[in-house]
């Protein structure tokens, strides 16, 4: 499997002191051009082919649940293919979320792809870290990028600003603290949100005739230690994506590969 003819990626996408000081603020940020559409047209088939070949959902769309009608997801797709290898791992994302995280290091927590389809459903208002495994410091980053241009007739997500000051955010708090619900509306293949793990957002459903293709990629900073898991979904997380690691061990396995380092 040849990856020398892919587009590298290590190229710097240099960040303005307002982005890194928007995503700080905010706990999400709109970075334009992030990949460019002759880079995309290098890995987007790749990623949907790979993307349908491992997806296990096999429900008619009306037979799904909430979730299930939101999206077709397939995760960690570097290890399924080499090539998507090269574009998960590439310094170019690694460096853009170690400035918006304000540290030296991060490492590769997981990818997924969203493939929301033609009918498909609204993504309900959430925080990946209720999700995922509890890390100390608690510094995830998720990069979410279309993988072709998306209208705002769909759109892309939409975020409740300065809502990752708290953890398990509820639609109550989101009215009695008066957050600001943002969505950035239209994008371009190649444009980027990223988000910090505590922020509560959602996506809108798709009326359109072609699917919505989107790849995200969930960086954390290095160094890290796994708390104490509270959930049987954290519990489940640290066995999957944290193999031998238990509570106090740091989070540095070969899933989690070091993706950029100063």
């Amino acid at each position: 499997m040849n990856t020398n003819k892919l587009p590298s990626l290590d190229s710097k996408y240099e960040l303005t002191k307002q982005q890194i000081l928007n995503f700080t603020t905010l706990g999400h940020s709109l970075l334009k051009g992030v990949a460019t559409k002759e880079e995309l047209s290098f890995y987007r088939p790749i990623i949907h082919e790979v993307a349908i070949n491992y997806n296990e959902e096999t429900r008619l769309l009306e037979d799904r649940d909430t979730f299930g009608k939101a999206f077709l997801q397939t995760i960690n797709l570097w290890r399924k293919d080499e090539r998507i290898k090269k574009f998960v791992t590439a310094r170019r994302f690694g460096k853009i979320a170690a400035d918006l995280l304000g540290v030296d290091c991060v490492r590769l927590y997981l990818d997924q792809s969203f493939i929301k389809e033609t009918g498909g459903g609204p993504t309900p208002w959430h925080q990946d870290n209720n999700y995922m495994a509890e890390l100390i410091p608690e510094k995830k980053i998720t990069m979410w990028m279309p993988l072709i241009d998306i209208p705002s007739s769909i759109g892309s997500l939409c975020f409740v600003s300065k809502s990752h000051r708290y953890k398990s955010m509820t639609t109550k708090q989101v009215v009695r603290e008066n957050l600001e619900t943002v969505s950035y509306g239209e994008m371009k293949a190649g444009d980027a949100t990223f988000h910090d793990g505590w922020i509560l957002h959602a996506a809108s459903q798709n009326n359109e005739s072609f699917d919505r293709e989107v790849m995200t990629i969930t960086f954390f900073a290095d160094p890290a230690k796994i708390a104490y898991p509270d959930t049987d979904e954290r519990i489940n997380h640290i066995k999957t994506y944290f193999p031998n690691r238990n509570s106090g061990d740091y989070a540095n396995t070969y899933l989690n590969p070091i993706v950029f380092k100063r």
